[in-house]
């Protein structure tokens, strides 16, 4: 939670907004961050796609300290916001989910098409963490991405059901749970829900939550079915492209068993564990004086993996 906290007072990024019209009708809005960029350089320069968490937008801490980090660095950066997430509600029922890989891969491919010669890289941050591991496990070598990272990705989504109603994780329930309550409230107060909106109220639990609305919405079973399908765990062994798992073994909304062993995880896949770091955290130093780690660790690993693939060329 520091993070948020600490990040509260920075300023509004300069970004652009970008609309991407999808082939069932429906739309994806983009948030892109060039600033100090030529026109010039905006045509060269690798693209960082980043992935939000639950509920996430262009204020969650982690978008916005990161993404001046990646200009200074040379890199242009664009969040994908998840359908109806972008302060503006979607055409259709379906929303998105952990599992959901279409849409982003529907933008890497929109991105490979529009600038063929530009590496193109991916950041996933929870929910997105396990978007992106999924997506890389589907698709295989079949991606323009060059490389990868997720960070505290849940690894297998029925454990997190289960762990995060219990403790100190109710906390972050409590909070995903109300501003999702009310998201679908205000998307479905002038058209008729797919599931019973009036006692929506009523889900006080993400098992109870996906089981009434995330599953029937997008076509699975119930959450049991929703949570086998969607994890990223089954997929890790097929990514064959360079992707870096960082991993805190004190995160609270996961159990230290479903950390991926190394024979769970494919030989260009990489699992940093961190003894602390919570969710999404890693930071230290002083209230007064923070250190955020991953400010050191992204651009660190990127520029690694792309000198890594300019040598081989």
């Amino acid at each position: 939670m520091w993070p948020t906290f600490i990040m509260r007072k920075k300023p509004i990024l300069k970004t652009r907004r970008e609309r991407v019209e999808l082939p069932d009708g429906d739309f994806m809005d983009l948030e892109w961050y060039e600033e100090g960029f030529t026109d010039q350089q905006k045509k060269s320069s690798p693209i960082i796609i980043l992935l939000h968490g639950v509920t996430g937008n262009i204020d969650a801490p982690y978008i916005k300290y990161l993404m001046p980090v990646f200009a200074k660095n040379g890199w242009r950066s664009v969040m994908m916001y998840y359908r109806g997430y972008s302060g503006e509600h979607n055409r259709l029922d379906i929303l998105s989910h952990a599992g959901k890989t279409d849409d982003f891969a529907e933008l890497v491919n929109l991105l490979r098409d529009r600038e063929p010669n530009t590496l193109l890289s991916a950041i996933g941050f929870s929910q997105g963490g396990n978007m992106l591991l999924k997506y890389l496990g589907e698709v295989k070598e079949n991606t323009a991405l060059h490389v990868a990272i997720a960070i505290s990705p849940p690894f297998e989504l029925r454990s997190i059901a289960n762990q995060i109603r219990h403790g100190m994780p109710r906390l972050y329930q409590w909070y995903l749970l109300k501003k999702l309550r009310e998201f679908y409230r205000q998307k479905f107060r002038y058209r008729t829900a797919p599931f019973d909106i009036k006692n929506i109220h009523r889900l006080k639990s993400f098992w109870h939550f996906d089981d009434k609305i995330t599953a029937p919405v997008h076509g699975f079973q119930g959450a049991v079915d929703y949570y086998r399908q969607a994890s990223c765990a089954k997929f890790l062994r097929s990514i064959k492209i360079p992707t870096l798992i960082i991993h805190a073994k004190d995160d609270p909304l996961m159990t230290p068993d479903i950390i991926p062993s190394s024979h769970q995880i494919s030989a260009s896949t990489t699992l940093e564990l961190a003894e602390h770091g919570g969710h999404l955290g890693f930071v230290s130093g002083s209230w007064s004086h923070p250190i955020f780690w991953l400010e050191e660790r992204l651009p660190e690993y990127l520029k690694e993996q792309l000198i890594i693939k300019k040598i081989n060329e």
